[in-house]
């Protein structure tokens, strides 16, 4: 993983322009700006999975109350690549902690508390040698054209000015670097709440099922599979699953292990059509059928998360999904992006907030802002832009914290850099 190291405030670099034998690089095009990113961030994947710390091999474990990464200071979620690349380090480092800031943010919080009177060895910072992680957010160049008039001279405002028009140009990558929470001292612990019951749990993921609108059908068979011509999913009956014991222990459940098998394939039939419609006519071994299963297990694995169902190593039942997804990434590190940003797609169908579902859903009336978590600072916030979140921490009555994760509605870019802007960064 790409990191930096945090620095004692006494600790001083030397400028590139103090060393009499810096060479200043030629410049570089965006282009080759961008694809350098692109590589790097796949290569991180890549070298997760050959440790066996991606998503997709190892068990997620994280407080009921925050089920994914988000930021800390802003109260939004990351999305897309971030959120992949966030919680292969958690899993790397055994952190259950899913708050991130950059370096600039914790130096904000600090100096609120110090407004507001906390001595200044309860303030938080990063903690010497704290190793940041590189995320990334995309950015689009802004092109400016004058009005010109059929003459080819210049159009004119009433003050006499020239008219500029204004036009989004290509996209590009930035990095911003981010601490976790175990790196930063004086943080509040996160608050806990009470898992649901089993029994509520699967009561909920039935009912997504039913408004998904895709007939399911349990045949005693040993796989599952989606139609798409004929719009259907197909699975083996529930008794065939058994729960995995450990010391007289249920470690995995039967319940588990077939919600996480229908899940994975109710997210592939979010891509019909009739909904998101993605391309899903590659045979198997192809580049297309590869993505489409990456895209599916990554969306199941983040609905297993959010719902709370535990989970274990499935995907190394597949080891040639691993094999075909490693071959995808070096030969298009891009489509990495994309697949992420279809899976938080195919994610969101499935829990019924996807954009498109949220515009044609009947207008409810806007309900009271919560109060603020106290040491959190986390407000209820609307937020605009492409593939944006929002997270309203509550205080609750009965002090129980709830998350709300919404998409607003509204996409301006494409879907290779829609996963990524998740609006959680805030000053660099």
């Amino acid at each position: 993983m790409k990191r930096t190291t945090a620095k004692s405030p006494k600790e001083r670099t030397t400028p590139a322009s103090a060393d009499p034998g810096n060479v200043t690089p030629p410049k570089r095009s965006v282009e080759d700006v961008n694809n350098q990113l692109y590589r790097e961030a796949a290569q991180r994947i890549l070298q997760a999975i050959e440790a066996g710390t991606s998503i997709w091999q190892k068990p997620w474990i994280a407080p009921s109350s925050h089920r994914r990464p988000f930021n800390a200071h802003t109260g939004l979620n990351y999305l897309g690549m971030n959120r992949v690349l966030l919680m292969t380090e958690m899993m790397a480092n055994d952190w259950t902690d899913t708050r991130f800031m950059t370096y600039k943010q914790v130096q904000a919080l600090a100096q609120d508390m110090k407004r507001s009177g906390t001595p200044d060895d309860e303030l938080p910072y990063v903690k010497k040698g704290a190793q940041s992680i590189t995320i990334y957010k995309v950015g689009r160049q802004e092109i400016k054209r004058p009005r010109v008039d059929s003459s080819g001279k210049p159009v004119l405002d009433q003050a006499g000015q020239p008219i500029v028009d204004k036009a989004l140009g290509r996209t590009f990558l930035q990095t911003y670097r981010v601490f976790n929470a175990n790196n930063i001292a004086n943080l509040p612990p996160l608050p806990e709440v009470e898992r649901k019951p089993t029994w509520e749990v699967h009561a909920e993921i039935e009912a997504l099922v039913k408004k998904l609108g895709v007939p399911v059908s349990y045949e005693p068979i040993s796989q599952a599979f989606y139609q798409p011509g004929l719009d259907r999913i197909t699975v083996p009956e529930r008794s065939q699953y058994k729960d995995s014991v450990t010391d007289g222990v249920v470690v995995y459940s039967a319940a588990a292990k077939h919600y996480s098998v229908l899940l994975h394939e109710c997210c592939h039939a979010t891509g019909h059509e009739s909904r998101l419609k993605r391309e899903m006519s590659g045979g198997r071994g192809s580049a297309e059928y590869a993505r489409e299963e990456l895209i599916a297990e990554t969306a199941s694995t983040y609905l297993m998360c959010e719902l709370g169902l535990e989970s274990d190593e499935v995907i190394n039942q597949h080891a040639s999904y691993l094999e075909g997804w490693a071959k995808l990434i070096k030969d298009d590190p891009r489509a990495l992006f994309q697949a992420f940003s279809a899976a938080e797609k195919a994610a969101d169908w499935f829990m019924q907030r996807h954009e498109r579902q949220l515009a044609e859903a009947p207008q409810v009336p806007p309900q009271p802002a919560p109060s603020l978590v106290q040491g959190f600072g986390i407000p209820q916030q609307q937020v605009g832009g492409i593939g944006q979140g929002l997270v309203a921490v509550a205080q609750m009555p009965s002090s129980a914290v709830r998350i709300n994760g919404l998409r607003p509605a509204g996409e301006l870019l494409d879907a290779a850099v829609a996963g990524l802007n998740s609006g959680s960064l805030g000053p660099a």
